[in-house]
């Protein structure tokens, strides 16, 4: 009982502001946490008591103006994968990793990267066809998940996995997203045991089950990718199987990083390009623009590749507003204090103090974006003195990070979008269903968005 008014009133964090339960309990952050809101809540935190508020006994969130450590919680030396590996690992596994997602490296795996987006366009004007001249594509994300899991199962393996043409998700791919949102609880519960409860021993075991079947056809991949003894193979898992001087990794990294290669380069992928498209299917205005870029760009589809697509600016525009409304990441970016403590945008703050810097709120902030709840691509086309946006803060933006964990996929995530839309809306116009108006505002977010659908209807455009 001693303890939340302990929490309350005596605690080195207690001159911040936010809500008194949560600063006499972490409970309350956790049940909000587990609910799927949590990126409403924080941003209507934020805009009610400030830029740095206090949303737990020992942490604090910030609307993003300082770059600050990661928290030891999330590093482990029995991590096996980049994202979890202590900074000397970490810093191996990208140097292996590294020269497979320069921007030089994405332009010369072009033609994977077209055959899977040719068959994409291929099966969206198949439905059509079959639809007497229009589509109902109830799931778009689904079907862009064929696509970019196609991708990097090329890239990684030297084969697909053949969902663009079967039409559906590879079954182990399908286990590893069933189980999402147990997964987010069970997150929860490694940093605060409490909520364990919440986690009933037959959902424990169907995700143990689950993580086991992903586990085993993932190294079925890399085993049969290596069994074919193709050195001269570009993909992933040869990059990963060269030692560079003393650097090399183990069976065990081996295995575990192209799981999360597989899964990270994909996901962020194919909702991102279903963000960008909602965006784009609710202001007219934006799809006009793109239409009329594209148009005066290109005379042919021949014309679009990897290299025109990155030269549109108004796409790109929009693809960094889309992220800039709704993010990749819907989390916090953690962080913690040294055990001595650190001074913090001029505050010092206590030793061991975890500090979330959550994307949303940073790009949602009238101190970092003007008219941040507004959709306006054209912030990031004009970088004069004279722009209304000129004061903008673009280096609080950092949809895949930043630093020396920065996503290594940025560059692949960043091609793929702009060749996809570009293709995408260069052969189809679209319009989103009305019942699908509200998509971005009802979504929950777990470890990822989740996978709420989003109905388009699809037509051929006329050439």
């Amino acid at each position: 009982m001693l303890r939340p008014l302990y929490n309350v009133y005596f605690h080195p964090l207690r001159k911040y502001p936010g809500p008194k339960l949560w600063a006499a309990s972490s409970i309350p952050w956790g049940f909000k946490f587990m609910s799927g809101d949590w990126h409403h809540t924080i941003l209507d935190l934020h805009r009610q008591y400030g830029h740095v508020i206090r949303i737990g006994p020992n942490e604090l969130s910030y609307d993003g103006r300082k770059e600050i450590p990661k928290p030891t919680w999330y590093l482990s030396p029995r991590r096996k994968e980049i994202v979890g590996a202590e900074e000397q690992d970490h810093d191996g596994m990208r140097k292996l990793l590294g020269p497979g997602f320069t921007a030089i490296s994405m332009y010369d795996q072009e033609p994977l990267v077209k055959r899977n987006v040719d068959l994409l366009m291929d099966r969206f004007a198949e439905r059509t066809r079959d639809g007497g001249g229009e589509t109902k594509l109830d799931i778009i994300l689904e079907w862009l998940s064929f696509c970019t899991f196609d991708i990097i199962a090329d890239m990684t393996f030297g084969e697909t996995f053949g969902c663009l043409r079967e039409s559906r998700l590879h079954p182990w791919l399908a286990w590893a997203f069933d189980d999402i949102k147990l997964s987010h609880k069970l997150v929860l519960s490694f940093r605060i045991p409490f909520f364990a409860i919440f986690l009933p021993l037959l959902d424990i075991w169907r995700l143990w089950r689950n993580a086991r079947r992903f586990e085993t056809n993932m190294r079925g991949y890399i085993d049969q990718r290596l069994a074919r003894d193709e050195p001269e193979q570009w993909d992933f898992v040869q990059l990963m199987r060269k030692k560079r001087g003393n650097i090399y990794m183990k069976d065990e990294e081996l295995y575990r990083n192209t799981g999360l290669l597989t899964l990270a380069g994909s996901e962020t992928t194919c909702m991102t390009s279903t963000v960008e498209l909602y965006y784009i299917g609710t202001y007219p205005e934006v799809k006009a623009k793109i239409s009329k870029e594209l148009a005066d760009a290109f005379t042919s589809e021949e014309d679009i590749n990897l290299h025109s697509a990155a030269k549109l600016p108004y796409l790109m525009a929009v693809i960094e507003e889309s992220m800039r409304h709704h993010p990749p990441g819907p989390n916090s970016l953690w962080r913690v204090t040294p055990p001595g403590g650190n001074r913090v945008m001029g505050d010092f703050v206590p030793g061991n103090t975890v500090l979330g810097v959550p994307h949303r709120v940073m790009y949602r902030s009238e101190h970092n974006f003007k008219h941040a709840d507004q959709f306006i691509p054209e912030r990031w086309m004009d970088n004069s003195e004279n722009s209304p946006f000129s004061n903008d803060r673009r280096e609080a933006f950092h949809p895949f990070s930043y630093g020396p964990r920065v996503c290594l996929a940025m560059n692949l995530a960043y091609a793929e979008m702009r060749y996809i839309l570009a293709r995408l809306l260069w052969n189809f116009n679209f319009e989103i269903k009305p019942d699908c108006r509200d998509w971005t505002t009802s979504l929950r977010s777990w470890l990822i968005w989740e996978t709420t659908p989003l109905c388009l209807v699809l037509k051929p455009k006329k050439r």
